[in-house]
């Protein structure tokens, strides 16, 4: 698979953005780049469940394809809010005792989001999500910005794999 390095070239600067807003504007996307090497999210898509900025919680339906020997299945990622608008916190699977601090690095509110997760393992995995519109399209921007904060970026989707899989775009 094609791996992406970022390059001295890029504009690194962090441009934290508005973690709701920019969940808001994407409500059904596909996760295209990791910054680790994850099976599990090949192919994987999201969509908004629901969304409360009132209450400070959100919430997307993970389809986890289950490729390359990994398991098929929906996954629920919960959000709730944090005095830092571009900090939110992670549920997976109802599973309150492994709460995960997701960062909104960068978005453009229309195509694509790059999200910082801290596991509490000390491996923090970037992902890059795009509206499931723009997989074939992704603006270079997008890629640039999970390089620079991330380092590597892993391909996650690509049409010969998903197109194959139930549920593709």
């Amino acid at each position: 698979g094609f791996v992406a390095h970022g390059t001295a070239s890029q504009n690194c600067t962090e441009e934290r953005t508005d973690a709701f807003e920019v969940i808001y504007n994407l409500p059904h996307t596909a996760a295209v780049y990791s910054s680790v090497q994850d099976p599990s999210l090949l192919c994987a898509t999201a969509d908004l469940l629901y969304f409360s900025r009132k209450e400070g919680k959100l919430g997307y339906l993970i389809h986890l394809k289950g490729l390359n020997g990994t398991t098929k299945q929906d996954v629920t990622f919960d959000y709730t809010n944090t005095t830092d608008p571009s900090v939110i916190i992670l549920t997976v699977n109802k599973d309150t005792s492994n709460p995960i601090p997701s960062i909104s690095l960068y978005s453009d509110y229309e195509t694509c989001s790059v999200f910082k997760y801290e596991y509490s393992s000390g491996q923090d995995q970037c992902i890059l999500y795009v509206d499931r519109a723009a997989v074939n399209n992704i603006p270079p921007i997008c890629i640039g910005k999970l390089q620079c904060a991330c380092g590597s970026a892993f391909p996650l989707y690509d049409n010969a794999t998903c197109s194959n899989t139930d549920g593709s775009v």
